[in-house]
């Protein structure tokens, strides 16, 4: 199933409580070595979440702060797995280390044009 471009709502329903509508918006992006990531943001939540399918899982992100663009974490209260930033149409995916150390995964992200 896809999610419809930006500016789609969705409606939740949750087990005894009413449905809630939340902005989400789906957006494609071409990375170096041909890859491809569909990344689904949903900006009405606290905090905005970001979802990315990555080795066969999807993956939740919870937006956490960033000193210029966008940055999402897989666990924001250790700060450890996969980080994606994005700024304007470009991105990029890390993986951050208990450690410390950081790896970059998927560089040179970019949206493509939807047909």
């Amino acid at each position: 199933m896809r999610l419809a471009r930006s500016g789609a709502a969705l409606v939740l329903a949750c087990a005894g409580s009413a449905a809630v509508a939340v902005d989400v918006s789906q957006l494609d992006y071409g990375c170096e070595r041909g890859a491809q990531v569909a990344a689904i943001y949903i900006s009405d939540t606290d905090p905005a979440l970001a979802i990315l399918q990555i080795e066969g899982r999807q993956v939740v992100f919870q937006n956490v702060p960033s000193g210029s663009g966008a940055r999402y974490a897989e666990d924001p209260a250790r700060e450890i797995g996969y980080i994606w930033w994005t700024k304007g149409d470009e991105a990029f995916l890390t993986w951050h280390a208990e450690d410390g150390q950081e790896t970059d995964l998927l560089r040179d992200c970019r949206i493509t044009p939807t047909e």
